[in-house]
């Protein structure tokens, strides 16, 4: 008897704590964490005193310790890198008018993790608000910088003077960037690729004849004095993942020499943040099945030739690119406007993270070793302009809603993955059925967190525009 008791106990405490349990897949409507989510936006308060613009660059370089690992890719053995192909850098701009002061960093790294975050904030002595998050990507920058499964299995074995390294060159980088500011103007462009020249560059591995998401994002800051660029903020959605896991050499992937390039044609500081990567992945050139590291290389430089030539001509000249090449332009410019910056709390719904297409392993045990049940988008408003960064690989489909919505509404909402958090893929439902890693292997949340995300986002941008 004290047997059969024993293995009733075992049974019901493995199914509590591991299951399996039925897939919940309730719509996140009317639900108990969607309306926490509802009342903490509600209480938010627009700022739209629009104030003259200020800003500063900075860039620090990023030395990685010798044989510390790469991160990007779990199935990277060994991770150690065994040298350096170009220099990486930590990368701030810092944009102000006399009521506010914010900083956007981007580091050539994978992505910033809340370890770092908090680390850095602490360093700088900042507010967490003050500070905007964003990295390139790429998948064979500096790793070992965060503790713990899920995150060693990608970044390698934690080192704390590698941490520390990081800590540092972040933090420098933006307290740099925070001084000797200059008033300027403010010009975001947003260039919409035809779908022909986007799919050089870019495509949706979830679903081909969707389109992707082919807007590519800048923002200009010129000096007011002599019109010379400060700084220009990039974002493309495209992976950075030319290199793969053969690779053992750190590199910033194709936004490395997209980058250089630009700052080349340009002038000033040029910061790529990557954005919407969920399901987008760079088309590539030639044959895709080479592995080799020196075809990888070819490809990736050819693509920053590309892009770079596009971008440059596009912000100065832009009657000169081909009709084949550019579709929609938008652009907004101005040299005041108002900022506001908002970590905006969201509720998460229990983990529904499938072993079979009906079943979920225990909801305690993924949120235990993955994540707990709240996380945050980081909105940053600056004019009509909104800046919106997610804990996740973020869906270049959903970033195209977002922009279809705000389209008759006179804003601009900007999707940039990696804000300081992580919960894996966040995708469309209409795509959650296709048997694919972005849709189970790191879906830990279920079919409907991608459009939860989508309308949250919708709701801040309509409270705070």
């Amino acid at each position: 008897m004290p047997v059969l008791r024993f293995g009733f106990i075992f049974i019901i405490f493995f199914l509590l704590l591991i299951g399996p349990w039925p897939v919940d897949e309730t719509h996140f409507s009317n639900t108990r964490y969607a309306e926490q989510t509802k009342t903490l936006i509600n209480q938010l308060t627009p700022n739209n005193n629009a104030q003259t613009l200020m800003a500063n660059a900075a860039n620090i370089e990023i030395i990685p310790l010798p044989e510390s690992p790469l991160a990007g890719y779990s199935a990277r053995e060994p991770k150690t890198n065994t040298g350096s192909r170009e220099k990486l850098f930590a990368k701030a701009i810092t944009i102000a008018n006399p009521d506010k002061k914010i900083t956007v960093v981007s580091a050539e790294i994978l992505l910033p993790l809340p370890e770092l975050v908090a680390a850095v904030v602490q360093k700088t002595g900042l507010n967490r608000e003050d500070i905007y998050f964003t990295s390139t990507h790429t998948h064979s920058g500096p790793g070992g910088y965060a503790r713990g499964i899920v995150e060693e299995a990608s970044l390698g074995d934690f080192s704390l003077p590698q941490f520390t390294m990081l800590v540092e060159t972040i933090s420098k980088a933006i307290l740099e960037s925070r001084t000797n500011l200059k008033t300027i103007d403010l010009i975001y462009t947003r260039l919409t690729l035809t779908n022909a020249f986007a799919h050089r560059y870019i495509y949706n591995q979830l679903f081909d004849q969707a389109p992707a998401h082919k807007n590519i994002h800048t923002l200009q800051l010129k000096s007011i004095e002599d019109d010379a660029r400060i700084a220009t903020l990039i974002t493309f959605s495209a992976h950075p993942t030319f290199l793969g896991r053969e690779n053992r050499k750190l590199s910033g992937d194709y936004p490395n020499p997209l980058m250089a390039k630009l700052e080349e044609s340009l002038g000033g500081n040029v910061l790529f943040s990557v954005g919407a990567v969920g399901s987008m992945l760079p088309s590539g050139f030639g044959d895709e099945k080479i592995k080799s590291v020196d075809r990888q290389l070819k490809q990736l430089n050819q693509m920053s030739d590309e892009l770079s030539g596009f971008i440059a001509t596009a912000l100065t000249h832009p009657e000169q690119l081909k009709k084949n090449q550019l579709g929609d332009i938008i652009s907004w410019r101005s040299s005041e406007a108002a900022i506001q910056s908002e970590v905006v709390p969201v509720w998460l719904p229990y983990a529904n993270y499938k072993v079979t297409d009906n079943l979920r392993l225990s909801p305690l045990l993924v949120s235990t070793i993955f994540h707990g049940s709240e996380t945050y988008i980081h909105a940053l408003k600056i004019g009509k302009l909104f800046l919106m960064s997610y804990p996740a690989d973020y869906s270049g489909e959903l970033a195209k809603s977002l922009e279809d919505w705000a389209a008759p509404q006179d804003v601009y909402p900007w999707t940039i993955s990696f804000n300081g958090e992580y919960l894996g893929y966040l995708m469309p439902s209409k795509r959650h059925e296709i048997n694919h890693y972005t849709t189970r292997d790191v879906n830990f949340y279920g079919k409907w967190t991608g459009d939860y995300f989508l309308e949250t986002s919708k709701h801040i941008i309509s409270t705070l525009k």
